[in-house]
């Protein structure tokens, strides 16, 4: 997955994300996994993610990536270095400061592994 999105982050290390900690109270009711809203901490970005998985493996995602993240992937596709040589590079991880007003696009993820729609939420 990391290599499909390598050339939206040229300046990350795709070959070596790192994650934080993660930590969260999942819940099983009437045979649905549920996902409280909980944040990600990577080193490539963070994202905040909820929603619920069925048994029946039929998933309803909510995940939240931060607009600046977005748009700097699409500015590096754009314009950023071709074929930049990141293997050494050891990024940090990259948390949510709580303190500045972050805005997000909100992306909606419906089905199945094998079949799925991935739609932008409100």
């Amino acid at each position: 997955m990391f290599k499909a999105l390598s050339s939206c982050f040229t300046d990350k290390n795709i070959k070596l994300v790192r994650f934080d900690t993660l930590q969260n109270k999942l819940s099983l009711k009437n045979g649905d996994l549920i996902i409280p809203a909980m944040t990600i901490n990577s080193s490539i970005c963070y994202f905040e993610i909820s929603g619920k998985q069925r048994s029946d493996l039929n998933m309803d995602y909510d995940i939240k990536i931060p607009l600046k993240v977005v748009a700097k992937a699409g500015l590096n596709k754009l314009f950023g270095q071709k074929n930049q040589d990141n293997t050494d590079q050891i990024d940090e991880i990259q948390y949510r400061d709580e303190d500045k007003n972050t805005n997000f696009i909100n992306i909606k993820v419906i089905g199945t592994p094998e079949e799925f729609d991935i739609k932008i939420g409100k």
